[in-house]
């Protein structure tokens, strides 16, 4: 542990699975950040503090400017640029693949629409995305990946990127897609191969922001009798560094990294 000018971190070495960072002040206010900042404290541990622990304050031009004066790094300011302000649900917890989570505390709320005519219009879009993309299959029968679908997807990842959004990659629909239809002929492997391949393409375009649930709601697992476990087990075997989730209602997996 250490004290600097009152501003108490306790630096704790963590495993590099998690690479998370606890937040013992809470949100930073501007002083707390600039402490640290002037303290000998290495880079790293800056970006993490501020990424676990947010911000009180408003990180505008004025603020930025004291920052960096005082010796604010690049990379500590682009940190600052992303964090989270202000925390009042809980602290921000960021994993080792770049993820980032905020605890919502528990509430009611309204959603959707009361308009039976904006359910009619919304019914009606989807109607009409499925006339246009119903036919685009993400795999093909050799369970690689379609090139139509994989082209779409890659612009749709990128465009969540530029938002810093996180997309969920659901591999096997099987309860109503027409896909089932071309894929009668599936085996527990060809449903392996086609989440190893799905890995293996978000892996050579260097998709990061992604995590990837093989089998929606157990679907397949339900039609196919297809083990799940194995389904991850061949995501892990491409790339290792890949989230892997679980959406089944039966206990996840050992391997899941995400249920």
């Amino acid at each position: 542990m250490r004290i600097i000018k009152g501003v108490v971190l306790t630096l704790v070495l963590l495993a590099a699975a998690s690479g998370q960072v606890p937040c013992p002040t809470g949100p930073l206010s501007e002083e707390q950040l600039t402490t640290l900042v002037k303290g000998k404290v290495a880079e790293v541990r800056v970006r993490q503090f501020i990424a676990s622990c947010g911000l009180k304050f408003v990180a505008d031009g004025g603020a930025v400017r004291r920052l960096k004066a005082a010796g604010a790094t690049t990379a500590e300011l682009e940190a600052l640029r992303r964090a989270k302000r202000p925390l009042s649900a809980g602290p921000l917890v960021v994993n080792g693949v770049s993820m980032e989570f905020v605890p919502i505390p528990a509430g009611e709320f309204v959603m959707g629409s009361e308009s039976g005519e904006a359910l009619k219009r919304m019914s009606e879009r989807v109607d009409e995305a499925q006339a246009r993309f119903a036919d685009v299959k993400g795999y093909r029968p050799d369970a690689t990946l379609d090139p139509v679908y994989s082209a779409r997807f890659s612009r749709i990842i990128e465009a969540a990127d530029a938002r810093k959004m996180i997309v969920l990659e659901g591999c096997l629909y099987w309860g109503t897609s027409r896909a089932r239809e071309d894929l009668a002929h599936w085996t527990q492997a060809d449903a392996n191969h086609a989440i190893a391949n799905t890995v293996a393409w978000l892996k050579e375009r260097n998709h990061r922001n992604v995590f990837v649930d093989p089998d929606n709601e157990g679907m397949a697992n339900g039609a196919k009798n297809w083990r799940i476990n194995e389904m991850i087990e061949a995501g892990h075997a491409v790339d290792p560094r890949c989230i892997m989730a679980y959406n089944a209602k039966s206990t996840p997996p050992a391997n899941a990294d995400l249920a």
